[in-house]
């Protein structure tokens, strides 16, 4: 009996060792496989990013692809094309671009690789010829990617890749259709109370004021809450809601409204979290009617040139992400100058700091929008 029960107590522990040494070793392989498909991520993100300026990397994008007549190989690899146009239109060559890659979750799952990472890119530029030429001037973007890998004799290669292109975002993001979301600004204690704001324009005022748009402290606003760090939002101003892919309306009109930036007041129609203010439509539509002015708009990116050279900081760019129709479909505030003058904008989703206002692609429809330094507005307001 005692021999028996002896057995058995061998038998299980002897299981309870495999079953140990197997879920180790389990574990072990897939810590290897992430740790194998974790290089091969940061190769693929600095060559995505080294492409945009370099064809020679630019024609290697499709080795990285598990199918390389992938629309998503195709499409990657012509990002080039966007750069490389806009650099000769402008007589600039890039000197330097990196990278700085914060790789989020990852996991091994049946043989694929599953990832989530966020970049911060720092591109520098110089004009070849004229004003300010050889002078570097830096720009930064951030992009958030959902990877999908998949190894293929031994080398794991990208089979998906979900991300918000700064450079096509006609292809990855609607602001037109965007939610009008729901929010109750009495529960905020930095707001104006909406009875006030919504009556506001029936009060018969026995004086006015001229309020000041503060146009420093608008582009210093939007330089401090512009997400440089590639983290999907996460600097934002903590006082206003964030919208995940649709907060540049919200985020200029903080910048032109926020006690602390342009001071601009708001009214009935244009307040958190209204539509003129979330939208980048409908502030189109208030701005140009109430508080500026439409410089110009095209699609010619060389027509606007000496209308962009105009620009004043505070005011803003509006983009439809089209050629065809007028509805905008995002909205840039600008921060300052290249040294050539060409204006630089601030925006979010995704997150742009002293970006040149023309670096898109040729299917894009630009606004240049000038807003007034100041506004009549009742005394006690």
């Amino acid at each position: 009996m005692r021999k028996t029960s002896l057995f058995v107590t061998m038998l299980i522990i002897f299981n309870f060792l495999l079953m140990t040494s197997s879920a180790r070793a389990s574990n072990l392989t897939s810590a290897n496989y992430i740790l194998n498909a974790n290089t091969q991520i940061k190769e693929y993100v600095n060559a995505l990013n080294n492409s945009l300026v370099d064809e020679a990397t630019q024609k290697k994008m499709y080795d990285f692809f598990a199918d390389s007549n992938s629309n998503l190989a195709n499409y990657i690899a012509s990002r080039h094309s966007i750069y490389a146009e806009w650099a000769k239109n402008n007589n600039v060559k890039f000197t330097n671009i990196s990278v700085n890659i914060n790789i989020g979750n990852m996991k091994y799952d049946n043989g694929k690789i599953f990832a989530n990472l966020y970049t911060i890119t720092t591109v520098t530029y110089e004009y070849l010829s004229g004003k300010g030429a050889g002078i570097p001037n830096t720009f930064k973007f951030s992009e958030a990617h959902d990877l999908v890998l998949e190894n293929k004799n031994g080398i794991y290669k990208i089979i998906k890749d979900n991300f918000y292109d700064s450079l096509r975002p006609d292809l990855s993001e609607d602001h037109v259709n965007m939610k009008v979301f729901d929010y109750n600004i009495d529960n905020n204690d930095n707001n104006t109370d909406s009875n006030a704001l919504m009556n506001q324009n029936s009060i018969i005022p026995d004086s006015y004021k001229t309020v000041y748009y503060q146009t420093a402290a608008a582009a210093a606003y939007a330089d401090k809450w512009t997400d440089n760090s590639g983290s999907r939002g996460t600097i934002h101003n903590p006082n206003y809601n964030y919208y995940t892919n649709n907060d540049c309306a919200n985020f200029v009109s903080q910048c032109m409204g926020d006690s602390s930036a342009g001071n601009l007041p708001t009214d009935g129609t244009w307040y958190p979290y209204s539509l003129a203010w979330i939208n980048a439509n409908s502030l189109y539509n208030y701005i140009v009617n109430n508080r500026g002015w439409l410089r110009a708009y095209s699609t010619s990116t060389s027509y606007l040139s000496s209308y962009a050279k105009q620009m004043k900081v505070g005011d803003l760019v509006f983009y439809r992400w089209s050629t065809s129709g007028t509805t905008k479909d995002h909205v840039a505030i600008v921060v300052g100058f290249d040294s050539a003058g060409n204006p630089l904008v601030d925006a979010h989703t995704s997150n742009r700091w002293h970006y040149p206002w023309s670096l898109y692609s040729s299917n894009t429809t630009f606004w240049l929008v000038g807003v007034n330094a100041s506004v009549t507005v009742p005394q006690n307001q």
